[in-house]
């Protein structure tokens, strides 16, 4: 039988803290051996989305139209080779 993890929630805002989603995300790909330069970038780019967003942004805030800002933020900033994206 699996064992559940559980995710850690904002006292302040009751809210799930969206860096222990992530942190939750990255156990999951060690898991999966993952290579350990795939999670530094993994981590890298989550350090990037945080800055966009605010580093107190609670999980339950995030939506398809944040991330697809966050994407023309980067498009706008940077060379295409710059960013990996797909359009749907």
């Amino acid at each position: 039988m699996a064992t559940r993890m559980t995710i850690k929630r904002n006292a302040k805002a009751n809210n799930v803290d969206l860096c222990d989603v992530f942190e939750n995300y990255l156990s999951e790909k060690d898991a999966r051996n993952l290579s350990p330069a795939t999670i530094f970038s993994y981590r890298e780019s989550f350090k990037k989305f945080q800055c966009f967003v605010g580093e107190e942004t609670p999980a339950d805030e995030m939506s398809i139209d944040v991330i697809y800002k966050w994407i023309a933020a980067m498009k706008a900033d940077r060379k295409p080779t710059a960013y990996n994206y797909r359009d749907y």
